[in-house]
């Protein structure tokens, strides 16, 4: 698991208020996708596009 401090909501919201992207990389598991998408990350890199995109859009 990749995320640390910089992929909480505070961090992401901290950085968009200065106008900045999130993007984080290599995002591959389902929990990472979900709590990355959730924190409101602007991209998520990956080896498995169709996956996110699945877990992403599910709900």
């Amino acid at each position: 698991m990749m995320i640390a401090h910089c992929g909480d909501a505070a961090f992401i919201d901290y950085a968009h208020r200065y106008g900045l992207a999130m993007c984080y990389w290599t995002v591959n598991t389902d929990g990472d996708v979900r709590a990355l998408a959730a924190a409101g990350a602007d991209v998520l890199m990956t080896d498995y596009p169709e996956k996110v995109y699945d877990i992403i859009h599910a709900g």
